[in-house]
């Protein structure tokens, strides 16, 4: 009699198998064929459907139902420019009677994304429609050839120089991410200043503002720790993302810098940074001046010739990573030993590979991880320069 049930189970094991491979599969982009705007941009989405009109695009986005549940739809189109040009862009989206009503204006170099997002609701058959009104015009503006672009996190806009992006920014706080690694670049080189040359140039990071190198696609923020793995197997360092610093740049720090960065927390590589991280690459005659209650959150690398200077009050964070940790058992019967004696020999602290200068009363802030069997990764942070550290910072 169980024999009946044999091809119906097997069946069913079949189709869940083919169900979660298919959830796993990645979502690719579809290329659009454009006509209006076949010589400004190429085009391509994903989700819904995007339809190219004479003075637009359209995006539409219904949720569906799949089994029990209502599957939400999200249809995403992204413009990459093909010229230098000046994009004006008017965004209407409207849901059931509710519409909203958003105008953009941005001055772009050849090779800048536009991204443009609907998402349906979550009943079923809710449907959204985005109209995105756009007006492509000639660029009479100067561009540097390798800027970095930004956006704000969660907003729309994108910017090529950084003092456009943080005033863009400052009045309300938030996050300037880099989304294209390049050189920083100040928007007076669209009045013909192609270099630093003698006139040095600062950038101010205000309270409440973070600078995001991002270390993957998700552009996600870490602060006071890095992400963290218990990988058995270690992933060297690979650069995801990098902010180049010419000689000249200065970046003055009132709010945050995050390099983003994965920490392990296993094996022989244990608090070392891993896969791929951020990078602010400084050429010699660059600064960064972190100051009082600013924070400098290096998880990637800060790498180059030039000079990062930690003020009082100020803090930076990096990964402590030890070369020859003995395990878990060693260290438990050195818990509260009377000698105090350290279960590793050799450690570094070098996220932040150009000269750091402590002023007394900055503080150097490590944190590190270590996979414990039955208890997982178990995360700390200490001091490890300035005041309670183990390296004290005096005068003179």
């Amino acid at each position: 009699m169980a024999k009946k049930y044999w091809l119906p189970l097997a069946t069913l094991a079949v189709l869940v198998v083919f169900l979660v491979i298919a959830m796993c599969l990645p979502v690719y982009a579809t290329d659009l064929t454009l006509s209006t705007y076949a010589n400004d941009f190429t085009a391509s989405y994903t989700g819904g459907s995007v339809t190219e009109t004479a003075n637009g695009f359209t995006l539409t986005a219904q949720s569906t139902v799949s089994g029990c549940n209502v599957e939400v739809t999200t249809t995403t189109l992204t413009l990459v420019t093909k010229k230098a040009c000046k994009i004006t862009w008017n965004e209407t989206t409207t849901s059931g009677v509710v519409s909203s009503n958003i105008a953009h204006e941005a001055d772009l170099p050849a090779g800048a994304p536009i991204t443009f997002t609907v998402t349906s609701g979550e009943e079923e058959g809710s449907t959204v429609s985005g109209t995105i009104m756009v007006t492509v015009s000639e660029s009479t503006d100067k561009y540097p050839a390798d800027p970095a672009m930004y956006t704000i996190l969660n907003e729309e806009g994108i910017y090529i120089y950084l003092d456009e992006a943080i005033n863009a920014v400052e009045q309300h706080g938030g996050t300037i991410v880099v989304i294209e690694s390049g050189t920083v670049y100040h928007s007076n080189y669209k009045n013909g200043a192609e270099t630093y040359g003698d006139q040095p140039i600062t950038f101010t990071i205000p309270s409440g503002v973070t600078l995001l190198i991002p270390y993957d696609a998700a552009n996600t923020l870490k602060t006071t720790e890095p992400a963290m793995t218990d990988s058995e197997s270690y992933v060297a360092p690979t650069i995801y993302r990098t902010l180049n610093m010419a000689s000249g740049a200065h970046i003055v720090v009132n709010g945050a810098i995050s390099v983003g960065g994965t920490q392990t927390a296993n094996g022989s590589h244990l608090g070392a940074p891993y896969g791929p991280v951020g990078c602010i690459n400084m050429a010699a005659g660059s600064t960064i001046t972190v100051n009082s209650g600013a924070k400098l959150y290096a998880w990637g690398f800060i790498s180059g010739s030039g000079t990062v200077f930690a003020k009082s009050g100020s803090a930076v964070y990096e990964d402590f990573q030890i070369t020859d940790w003995r395990g878990g058992d060693m260290t438990s019967q050195l818990i509260d030993n009377s000698g105090r004696v350290l279960p590793f020999t050799q450690y570094y602290v070098q996220n932040v590979e150009v000269p750091l200068v402590y002023e007394p009363g900055a503080k150097g802030i490590v944190h590190m991880g270590v996979n414990v069997t039955l208890a997982g990764v178990q995360k700390a942070s200490f001091a490890f320069i300035g005041d309670g550290g183990i390296f004290q910072v005096e005068s003179g």
